[in-house]
């Protein structure tokens, strides 16, 4: 099983990189803060609310405008990339599907996007995927029909599928049920050691944090502190 290659512009070692990275949103101040999160590293985040967690991954994403510092993701300068060319793998806590389209035509437009359709780590096909990851029974489901767990998986699928240079992942599997959140846990391990996907990972479980992290960082008050 072979690993896929990175896209052509992004370097498979440098990681994310974040430096003296500063925001505003209203009155609250992010930063400055700095931290790297390599290939093959998940850097986990935890922080209370209102602590800048989504301020942060709102810069990161070039949703919001940062007031100073830098960021680079394979070596690239974020600052000058538009939003659809940072090369994130993104899920959010509320996950916006499709209502109309089917799981299976969301998934496939997500590897359509990737620019090498139908290669990916791991089975070769989709439904193949689907089945590795308990989703091929939903494949030909409209999206609006989803539980709210599931559509939190297809989600994350379909970053996965997307084939990025990095995973921003804000509480991933805060909608399962405890059998599944292990399990998917478990699969996702696997999967991240197995692409060297640099990823951040917000989340409020200790449980998550203790099993995955490679790196557990607290953010308060905008402020970054290594666990």
């Amino acid at each position: 099983m072979s690993q896929p290659p990175p896209p052509d512009d992004v370097s498979p070692v440098a990681g994310l990189v974040v430096r003296d990275l500063t925001a505003a949103a209203g009155t609250f101040q992010l930063g400055p803060l700095s931290l790297d999160v390599l290939p093959g590293h998940v850097t986990v985040l935890e922080g209370p609310i209102g602590s800048g967690k989504s301020t942060l991954l709102e810069v990161l994403l070039g949703l919001r405008d940062p007031t100073g510092g830098s960021m680079t993701l394979g070596g690239r300068d974020l600052a000058r990339e538009p939003v659809h060319r940072r090369g994130f793998g993104w899920l959010p806590q509320e996950v916006h599907l499709q209502p109309r389209r089917t799981v299976g035509e969301q998934l496939r437009h997500a590897l359509a996007i990737a620019g090498r359709p139908g290669q990916w780590l791991g089975p070769p096909t989709l439904p193949e995927i689907a089945a590795q990851w308990r989703v091929d029974s939903l494949l030909r489901q409209p999206a609006a029909t989803l539980s709210g767990g599931q559509a939190q998986l297809v989600g994350l699928l379909r970053a996965l599928l997307s084939r990025p240079a990095a995973l921003l992942l804000d509480e991933p599997l805060s909608a399962q049920h405890p059998e599944q959140r292990r399990w998917l846990r478990e699969r996702l391990q696997t999967h991240l050691a197995a692409t060297h996907l640099p990823t951040l990972w917000v989340t409020h479980s200790a449980a998550e944090a203790d099993a995955l992290a490679t790196t557990r960082l607290r953010l308060v008050e905008g402020r970054l502190a290594e666990v």
